[in-house]
């Protein structure tokens, strides 16, 4: 079963708020390039971790602010009154009761932003606790995610020299 949240009443939705949701009804809320959008992300962070039962899932997709300088397309937009670094991400979901699990930046559906796989803690909203995100745990997500990217990046590379290949190879026959 799932539940579709639009706050555009025009569009076909289940509800028009998360806050709409019981507690502790949803084992995955997904959010794709939406938090950029939105004037307070600490709301949407702490009704996930509401609707979110124990161990549940949210899954993110941002722009990535590190990616700025390389490609500008999330920083552009004029609408993007938010801006996110996997840190900053971490940090803001960490005091809603969310901990990041997963980054990736190959999983992302666009190129300029990055994808994130956090878990609910248990631990209460503006608890004040040591943070399960450390800068060292942060270095090896974000290098993971990184020699990732890269490593798919090549694949796709050796991917389109087969093709070509093959390509050349049937001119040549005929």
């Amino acid at each position: 079963d799932y539940t579709n949240v639009e706050v555009n009443r025009s569009c076909d939705a289940s509800a028009a708020s998360l806050g709409e949701l019981p507690r502790e009804s949803a084992d995955v809320v997904a959010a794709y390039f939406v938090l950029e959008h939105l004037p307070n992300p600490r709301e949407f962070f702490r009704l996930s971790a509401d609707v979110l039962r124990r161990d549940g899932l949210l899954i993110v997709e941002v722009p990535n602010l590190y990616i700025y300088p390389l490609d500008p397309a999330g920083l552009v937009w004029w609408e993007h009154t938010s801006h996110f670094s996997p840190p900053s991400l971490a940090s803001v979901a960490g005091a809603q009761g969310l901990s990041v699990r997963a980054l990736s930046y190959h999983l992302c559906s666009r190129p300029f932003g990055f994808a994130a796989a956090l878990v609910k803690t248990g631990t209460p909203p503006g608890t004040r606790r040591r943070p399960e995100f450390s800068m060292g745990q942060c270095e090896c997500l974000l290098a993971t995610a990184c020699i990732q990217g890269a490593a798919r990046m090549i694949e796709q590379y050796h991917e389109q020299i087969d093709e070509v290949r093959a390509q050349i190879r049937n001119v040549c026959k005929r």
